[in-house]
């Protein structure tokens, strides 16, 4: 399962980067998202780890992030490395001009890899 967001923010894309790199700021901006923290490692470096707490179809998810990639004011990439919902997210911010950037997240999550209880009643 794939789903890929783009959305246009009238904020330089520096900023917009650093505030979606940065997991602390999860909650903020993602719905469902109850609290995030980074576990290890410096934030936004590769192999740094976040854990995540959400609500997902009513149900509490925990799950623990690695950063795989980063491309820094540019791109990142994480990976659940624990969680009942497993899941690769691809973001990226591409400025327009001084003052917009273009903001596009592709996730994908793999039912097969999941724990029988996220999907169970």
């Amino acid at each position: 399962m794939q789903m890929t967001a783009t959305r246009t923010i009238g904020r330089p894309a520096g900023a917009v980067f650093e505030f979606f790199a940065d997991a602390t700021n999860n909650p903020r901006w993602q719905k469902g998202m109850v609290s995030c923290e980074w576990v290890l490692g410096e934030p936004m470096e590769v192999g740094s780890r976040y854990q995540q707490r959400a609500r997902f179809m009513g149900r509490p998810v925990v799950s623990t992030f690695v950063v795989k990639a980063l491309e820094p004011g540019r791109l990142i990439e994480i990976e659940t490395v624990e969680s009942t919902f497993p899941i690769h997210v691809i973001r990226t911010v591409e400025a327009i001009d001084e003052s917009t950037c273009r903001v596009s997240a592709v996730s994908r999550a793999d039912r097969r890899r999941a724990s029988p209880s996220c999907w169970s009643r």
